[in-house]
């Protein structure tokens, strides 16, 4: 999570943000995953994508979007798709946010991300 008075910046590792994976969720797949900001960008579309460092793999096929004027993907034009081949997680994976593009005037990061039990 990033303050809602901070830019996002491009690039991989979004403020050397990580989250580790504990050992309830082991074995368990990334099921849905979102973005907000605090402030919305006035042009362009800020872009993000999940890596998971352990696997070397990004999680997500198509990345998670935010369209311009609004603080959240969870209606965004294009939304995000999980890649079912590398969705699964383990106790101790460290996955990474990234930024693929920030738009502009853009403040502040969440990433609400969703995990269940593999079937």
């Amino acid at each position: 999570m990033m303050d809602n008075s901070v830019a996002p910046t491009t690039g991989d590792s979004i403020s050397g943000i990580y989250f580790p994976i504990p050992a309830q969720i082991n074995g368990w797949n990334l099921i849905d995953a979102d973005a907000a900001l605090g402030v919305a960008s006035t042009d362009g579309v800020p872009t993000f994508q999940i890596y998971n460092v352990t696997d070397s793999v990004d999680m997500l096929s198509t990345p998670i979007t935010i369209d311009e004027t609004e603080v959240t993907s969870f209606t965004a034009a294009t939304q995000p798709v999980i890649d079912t081949t590398n969705d699964d997680v383990a106790t101790g994976d460290q996955l990474r946010f990234d930024c693929d593009a920030t738009g502009t005037s853009a403040k502040g990061l969440t990433f609400i991300l969703v995990f269940g039990a593999s079937s």
